[in-house]
């Protein structure tokens, strides 16, 4: 039988392992506390429409999303484990809840360009394992990575040059912003306003 992380004692519990139930659990109750919608993102007022669409897809995986993850002033629970899993950790399978204010950066960004593009998912949630393993492997990730606690993404936008969708990102004013054009991303996290 095997125990889930939520059965083993404290000193054994790892905090980026969860059992389907305990991550199903904690998803619904993120979703009814995250209830109040949010408005702005900086000096950006979102658009005020019914429900909020994202179109994405992770270039690891192949897997897409398309649909509302936002409706009516209220985050989709069932929507956000849907998201949830697409930003999964490739490597290891691994899980974490995402902000959703992460998600509204993405709708915000996805709706400045009409709304027609998917976004491209190159990193998402990553792993403490993973991280560790890039950092020793030579890849400059920081040690305390957004990353790690659902709270950052990597994207692209065919179609979009991406030192306009790093000026758009800066614009936003919702957290913080990296250009890596020779990798061809834009780091996005809902951490301190910042950019490099």
């Amino acid at each position: 039988m095997n125990m889930t992380d939520y059965d083993r004692p404290e000193s054994m519990k790892s905090a980026h392992l969860w059992s389907r139930r305990s991550f199903i659990k904690w998803t619904v109750m993120l979703g009814m506390a995250a209830g109040l919608p949010i408005d702005a993102i900086g000096n950006t007022t979102l658009i005020r429409s019914p429900e909020r669409i994202l179109l994405l897809y992770n270039m690891h995986t192949g897997e897409h999303y398309r649909g509302a993850y936002w409706a009516d002033g209220y985050y989709l629970g069932e929507s956000l484990i849907e998201i949830n899993s697409l930003f999964r950790d490739y490597r290891t399978d691994d899980i974490m809840p995402i902000d959703p204010r992460l998600l509204d950066l993405l709708y915000a960004i996805h709706t400045g360009y009409g709304g027609s593009h998917t976004i491209e998912i190159i990193s998402g949630y990553r792993s403490p394992k993973t991280n560790d393993y890039l950092r020793r492997t030579g890849h400059r990730v920081a040690g305390n990575s957004l990353h790690k606690k659902g709270r950052a993404v990597d994207i692209t936008l065919p179609g979009i040059p991406l030192a306009d969708l790093r000026q758009t990102a800066v614009d936003l004013k919702g957290g913080g912003v990296g250009y890596y054009p020779w990798k061809n991303f834009v780091h996005i996290d809902t951490g301190s306003v910042r950019h490099w």
